[in-house]
């Protein structure tokens, strides 16, 4: 765990948000590159990913807050609250927010919204997936206590380790005898939800990709199956969480939940495109 790279003399320079900016670079070129490679115009594509990302950390980071408001914020100034350099995005609320600016952009520009939500959808695993190591890196969004071979222990002061001395109730039997030695130096061991997530994120998108670069596919059909496919990673995960997570009347998480509308919403997307035939299949280079 390397939640601060290094000094620039009174600027510090955050592991998470280092890996946040290669997700958004890595996202940008491969969009690029895909866009051209259809033969349309690319040059518009920084100012829609720049809006789908202030729209994007901003609802991101008020769905993390109100989820752990009670665990993380609720005794600490309120300037934490837009500390997002130190982690703390809730990935459905952002993605909520890229949603609606782009089918604004798309109103404006007169583009096929489900053109377009195909291309994010395809590279957006990709940021993901780079912005998930960058949680490991800082220890946020962690796992469950574990005694299998998988656990990863973090250092002292980290938001495992105050979560294990602060809820000693989460602790496991197994453990119990060897807790108090550990914990002096270091969180129980955990499982790295967000490795996991990270890889699953990047098969996911190299299967978008290489989807996406299939001739006459149905336009909208990879922007359903990724937020099918999506949804039940991250109900998944959100099993193994092992942070404080707050609950719905359906006694699931606020991820868990949302996951399941995400999930039938990507299931009428699908039927809806693929009902329609073969769409409006976007032109080919």
């Amino acid at each position: 765990m390397y939640p601060k790279l290094l000094q620039l003399g009174p600027v510090p320079l955050h592991t998470y948000g280092l890996f946040v900016a290669l997700g958004l670079i890595a996202t940008l070129t491969v969009a690029t590159r895909l866009r051209r490679r259809e033969g349309l115009p690319a040059e518009h594509l920084p100012n829609l990913l720049l809006w789908m990302i202030a729209a994007g950390f901003f609802f991101a980071r008020v769905a993390y807050v109100v989820e752990h408001w009670q665990a993380e914020f609720a005794n600490l100034p309120f300037t934490e609250v837009l500390r997002i350099d130190k982690g703390g995005l809730m990935f459905f609320g952002g993605f909520i927010g890229a949603l609606l600016t782009l089918l604004l952009y798309a109103k404006l520009r007169r583009e096929s919204f489900l053109g377009l939500s195909d291309l994010i959808c395809t590279v957006l695993p990709l940021g993901h997936a780079l912005g998930r190591i960058g949680c490991f890196f800082y220890g946020c969004c962690h796992g469950t206590i574990t005694t299998s071979w998988i656990g990863v222990c973090f250092p002292k002061n980290s938001p495992a380790w105050h979560l294990h001395n602060q809820t000693p109730d989460l602790i496991p039997e197994a453990l119990c005898a060897t807790a108090a030695a550990q914990l002096a130096r270091a969180s129980l061991p955990v499982i790295p939800t967000q490795l996991i997530e990270a890889v699953a994120n990047f098969f996911i998108f190299l299967f978008l990709f290489f989807f996406y670069r299939r001739p006459n596919r149905t336009t909208g059909f990879i922007a359903g199956l990724y937020v099918m496919l999506y949804a039940i990673l991250r109900f998944t995960i959100e099993t193994l969480r092992g942070d404080q997570r707050a609950t719905t009347f359906l006694a699931l998480s606020i991820g868990q939940t949302i996951a399941v509308g995400t999930f039938l919403l990507g299931a009428l997307v699908v039927t809806f495109v693929l009902w329609r035939g073969k769409g409006r299949a976007l032109p080919r280079a």
